[in-house]
């Protein structure tokens, strides 16, 4: 009997060997899944931190905002904040000490940033800059123009106002609205020679 016992012991403790080094390889294995995970996430920020400073720089050249977004994991959860290091290094919080044309900028760019990384090819937007100057919108164009042919990125935009699309190809759909009814008035393309400055 104790010859059995010392057996069945001794089969035990292989087994507990083999479980202790399969744990091993599993928490080695979690290690570096969360250490690659955290690499692919600060590459995908760094991406959109990349865009929104391209778009800032090009629309408010004299402000030297660089766009910071600070994120936390938290049991699969992800909190992001974005902040403007202005020119002389004071932190900024765009809600609070932006004007709305920047705000909606900043949305817009981060909405495309999240596209181009998933590789869709639509992006839908109402009312597309509606807090910017006339000046802003046409300077919106080159933006707008560059994701396309860059990225092929379809933009649907309803506007009320053609000052961001105006110079730049497209199919136009106009619409009219009667005794509380909307519809299609008319559908025209434009081929025109947009060349970004």
């Amino acid at each position: 009997k104790a010859d059995s016992l010392k057996s069945q012991l001794s089969s035990l403790e292989e087994v507990i060997s083999l479980a202790e080094i399969y744990v091993n390889n599993l928490h080695n294995i979690q290690v570096t899944a969360k250490n690659k995970y955290a690499e692919y996430q600060k590459l995908r920020v760094g991406f959109a931190e990349n865009s929104l400073k391209e778009n800032i720089d090009f629309l408010f050249p004299d402000r030297g905002f660089t766009p910071v977004i600070d994120y936390e994991f938290s049991r699969n959860n992800v909190k992001c904040s974005l902040s403007l290091i202005d020119a002389k290094g004071n932190r900024r919080t765009p809600k609070i000490t932006e004007g709305g044309f920047l705000q909606q900028l900043i949305g817009y760019t981060s909405a495309i940033s999240i596209l181009r990384l998933l590789g869709s090819k639509s992006f839908y937007i109402d009312e597309a800059f509606s807090q910017a100057s006339t000046e802003s919108k046409e300077a919106m164009q080159d933006i707008l123009y560059n994701y396309t042919k860059n990225d092929g990125i379809q933009t649907i935009l309803i506007s009320q106002s053609s000052d961001c699309y105006d110079k730049l190809p497209r199919r136009e759909f106009k619409l009219k609205f009667n005794n509380g009814i909307c519809s299609l008035d008319s559908v025209e393309d434009f081929d025109l020679n947009f060349i970004p400055s």
